[in-house]
């Protein structure tokens, strides 16, 4: 493992190999600062459109729950004001 090899400029398998993982290991850490740099681009992005957008989902949802509160009690009265008539028209 450590005799020069002619073919690969005098060096050894040891060093090729040493090379090599080096390698490996510093692509390795490119190729996750990119995926993260990639990530947090997206989430700036995202960021921005919802800022000009100007919609909230947390708003939203409780704007469409007070809807829904409102649909209830107004369901409600009118089943009571039925209620009232069926018992008026009972009398």
């Amino acid at each position: 493992l450590d005799r020069p090899l002619d073919s690969q400029n005098g060096m050894s398998l040891a060093v090729l190999y040493d090379q090599l993982t080096g390698d490996m290991t510093e692509g390795s850490a490119v190729a996750q600062a990119e995926a993260e740099g990639a990530r947090v681009f997206e989430q700036t992005l995202r960021g921005q459109k919802m800022a000009t957008s100007g919609v909230s989902l947390d708003e939203e949802a409780v704007k469409m729950m007070t809807f829904q509160r409102q649909f209830q009690a107004s369901a409600r009265f009118i089943a009571v004001l039925n209620e009232l008539f069926e018992i008026l028209v009972s009398i």
